[in-house]
């Protein structure tokens, strides 16, 4: 299922549709990333709020799909995975 997660409208479609099919969210990944390809220095606010929208904001509004939202009482398995878009 995908969801477009800094738009935390489309979270709860995309928690119900798994919960149609499924019945319940077991595991929620967390794989949303972007990063941008110029230093902080240079980086613009529109390029900032978007990492800090999709990274950071994205996992929050993920959250209570992992909980009763998802039908779990809070049991469902979470994965955050994090990048640093291919720099080390």
């Amino acid at each position: 299922m995908q969801a477009d997660v800094p738009r935390s409208g489309d979270i709860p479609k995309m928690v119900k549709a798994v919960r149609d099919r499924w019945g319940r969210v077991d595991i929620l990944v967390n794989t949303a990333g972007v990063g941008t390809a110029v230093p902080a220095s240079r980086e613009t606010p529109e390029e900032f709020r978007q990492v800090v929208d999709v990274n950071l904001n994205g996992a929050y509004w993920m959250a209570p799909a992992g909980g009763p939202a998802g039908g779990t009482a809070g049991k469902a398995t979470r994965i955050e995975v994090a990048h640093s878009g291919g720099q080390p």
